[in-house]
């Protein structure tokens, strides 16, 4: 993902597997750190086409950034997979406060935001083909009635999150770094889905980021970015390196990669012009998950639209990473 108001990492990581909850997470002390008003960001995921119905998710987010250090941010994805029509829908209302600031020369920032949400699963088991349904040596009869038993088809649970970002914002500095912490999953949701007797609730998920812009020349920007998340006994190490060429005052073109550990290479491009900003990204999947999904990994498009531009004097010169 290229812009970081829906800041995502694909779901490919087996260690996150036993949750089926790694899902896109931005920061939200994040939302609204921007050069404009309001945004307008949308996603597009299709993740392992191979298979017969493969994960999609397509996803869209507005945020609003006010003159009273106040940010606030909505957002909505929807994931769907699968012959049993699984389905997982998330809501989200992020707020933030961005009043902290110090320094002359380099101005220092840091942001508390949070994160009130709703997650939503939910399959139709009319659409499965299960065991008792196929008859030796004639094959599958839908016309049998399954005796397997489904109690829950539908769940829907609240779920709150929070987190700080710090930024630094200068104009003739050539170094300015940026460190982040999100905790999700602060009320710990019984969630029937994916909860059980030994863990009745979904466990916290931390999430630590930190990196640095530097400033290499008048047309080019290179940032380099380290993700750490973990969740219960897994977690996944995310090392990345991007870089922002200006083409002119009102073009230009990103490009970079990123590592997630034991599991795939993600490259991506961009290109920015005026307010709108489009990227592409592929998930390379180098896990041992590939021959699984006959090689094939995610394709990500995002697009973004800022409006209003702000004046130099209030622009953050802050670059948003990839997440």
């Amino acid at each position: 993902m290229i812009i970081c108001s829906i800041a995502g990492v694909a779901q490919t990581d087996p260690h996150f597997s036993q949750y089926y909850h790694f899902t896109p997470a931005i920061n939200p002390a994040m939302t609204g750190i921007m050069n404009g008003s309001l945004r307008l960001s949308a996603i597009y995921r299709n993740q392992w086409n191979a298979v017969m119905l493969p994960y999609e998710t397509p996803g869209i987010q507005v945020e609003a950034s006010t003159n009273r250090n106040f940010n606030l941010g909505v957002s909505f994805m929807n994931q769907k997979a699968g012959d049993g029509g699984f389905r997982y829908t998330q809501g989200q209302l992020n707020m933030n406060y961005t009043g902290i600031q110090f320094g002359n020369s380099t101005r220092h920032h840091i942001a508390i935001g949070i994160q009130a949400a709703f997650i939503q699963r939910s399959f139709e088991p009319s659409k499965l083909r299960l065991g008792d349904q196929w008859i030796p040596g004639v094959g599958y009869n839908p016309g049998l009635n399954s005796n397997d038993v489904f109690p829950v088809r539908n769940s829907i649970v609240p779920d709150i999150s929070a987190g700080i970002f710090y930024f630094a914002d200068a104009e003739e500095q050539t170094i300015l770094p940026f460190a982040g912490l999100a905790v999700y999953h602060l009320n710990q949701p019984a969630d029937p889905f994916v909860t059980t007797k030994d863990l009745p609730y979904i466990p916290m998920r931390f999430s630590m980021q930190a990196g640095m812009l530097i400033k290499a020349n008048e047309t080019t920007n290179i940032t380099t970015h380290l993700l750490y998340m973990q969740q219960g006994v897994a977690f996944s190490i995310i090392p990345g390196l991007q870089a922002k060429f200006y083409i002119n005052d009102e073009t230009a073109f990103l490009t970079g990669i990123y590592y997630r550990s034991k599991d795939s290479f993600t490259p991506f491009v961009g290109l920015e012009y005026k307010k709108f900003v489009v990227g592409a990204s592929y998930d390379i999947t180098s896990s041992d998950l590939s021959r699984s999904v006959n090689g094939t990994g995610t394709t990500e498009i995002s697009l973004s639209f800022m409006f209003d531009r702000r004046t130099p004097k209030s622009n953050y010169r802050f670059e948003c990473p990839r997440l």
